[in-house]
């Protein structure tokens, strides 16, 4: 039997009827009742951990088992009250997660996450988050780029699990109108190491509990990946793991319209038909996040998702000038999200639909504001893939997540 220190905390999971513990290397349920003021240095409970307060105006309190935290228009500046915890060394799969009640007040937001680094020069130096914005909606927030990712209810208790990759983070919120774990939003742009637990508040209220950092890794399953890394050809089948090396299915492709095939590892059309090229895998879930990293040479060049038949589906890509979502119904095409975005070779196009909502990003960017796309026809189809209206258009690192709504991250209940 393997001893565990006193400060290590353990839960039992229970798996095909095996007893399985989970190790924390914090953990914070704010058991003990401390005035403001006077909660800095003081340990996590059960712990292990250790607190680190800003609160020059003695904003941040613990009370009934969580921590209230109550920025008010008062509040000095970003980083006052700010909570923190001990660096970790970055890992992929390493998760911050917490319970987080957002209330209306004030007039900017909280940001829970992860730090990108181990010292604060100012609260607005915080970065790799979940940003709870006044007035309803929640942001992913990297430093420099902060879209619009979902939504909140004030005096509504959210779990959120932000997930360090390889290469940036990714965002899952469980509670209000996410009844599952759901992926809202996922990072590709920051390497940061170490990485640290933090809560900042500025102008809003907010309760904060269950603060906590399990020490098994967890990577959200990916229901389709592909770097097309492999030998020039016909487009064969998907790559069996994913971008942070967690076990995927190999998808086999399908050339629905035209022929695609692989040059120089990237996937790009070979010929058209009737000036048409798809290409799709079937990822088995309709709600996803779908990424493709597109360079246009020529016409459109993009991605495609819930496809059913060449006359009904739903089409992304970028144009030479605009960013654009086209729903096509019995081989009719209607615009649904258009707006002008500067180019940049090998950009990620981005889709994200759930249900008849659906939303479209370039390079990072949200592409006009989500629309909604209510065709009876076009609610199911688990088809995703490839588009091009022009040869010469190549792309890259395909990926297909999984919103939630098949519980696809069930995992995270257990911690």
């Amino acid at each position: 039997m393997v001893a565990l220190s006193p400060a290590t905390i353990i839960t039992n999971l229970f798996l095909s009827g095996v007893i399985v513990p989970v190790i924390y290397l914090l953990k914070d349920q704010f058991t003990t009742t401390l005035a403001a003021g006077s909660v800095n240095g003081t340990a996590a409970e059960p712990g292990p951990g250790t607190r680190t307060v800003v609160d020059t105006q003695s904003k941040l309190s613990i009370a009934s088992g969580h921590i209230a935290i109550s920025g008010g228009k008062a509040t000095p500046a970003y980083g006052d009250p700010l909570l923190y915890y001990a660096s970790q060394a970055r890992a992929a799969g390493r998760a911050l997660m917490a319970d987080v009640t957002p209330y209306t007040a004030g007039d900017d937001g909280a940001f829970v996450g992860w730090h990108l680094g181990s010292s604060f020069t100012s609260g607005a130096s915080i970065k790799g988050v979940i940003y709870f914005q006044n007035g309803g909606t929640i942001l992913s927030y990297n430093g420099s780029a902060a879209p619009t990712i979902g939504a909140w209810v004030t005096a509504t208790a959210y779990a959120v699990a932000i997930i360090i990759k390889s290469t940036g983070y990714y965002i899952l919120v469980k509670g209000g109108i996410y009844t599952n774990y759901t992926l809202l939003w996922m990072d590709t742009t920051i390497t940061t190491d170490p990485v640290t637990p933090v809560c900042d508040v500025y102008s809003i209220q907010i309760d904060l509990d269950n603060f906590r950092i399990p020490d098994s890794l967890y990577l959200p399953p990916c229901a389709a990946y592909d770097t097309f890394t492999r030998a020039n050809g016909a487009l064969g089948t998907s790559e069996t793991a994913g971008p942070d090396g967690q076990a995927v299915t190999g998808r086999a492709w399908t050339d629905q319209i035209g022929t695609w095939e692989i040059a120089s590892n990237k996937a790009d059309p070979s010929a058209l038909s009737g000036a048409i090229g798809i290409a799709t895998v079937n990822a088995g879930v309709a709600d996803v996040l779908v990424d493709a990293a597109i360079t246009q040479t020529l016409l459109k060049s993009g991605i495609v998702v819930r496809y059913v038949d060449s006359s009904n589906y739903i089409a992304a890509y970028y144009d030479g000038t605009n960013a654009k979502l086209d729903k096509v119904v019995a081989g009719s095409t209607t615009s649904v999200i258009s707006a002008a975005k500067t180019y940049a070779a090998g950009a990620v196009l981005r889709v994200i639909c759930q249900g008849t909502s659906f939303s479209l990003f370039y390079n990072g960017a949200q592409v006009g504001s989500t629309s909604t796309i209510s065709d009876a026809g076009l609610q199911s189809g688990t088809l995703h893939g490839l588009y091009s209206t022009g040869l010469g258009n190549t792309m890259d690192n395909f990926l297909v997540l999984s919103r939630g709504v098949d519980n696809a991250y069930t995992g995270l209940d257990g911690y």
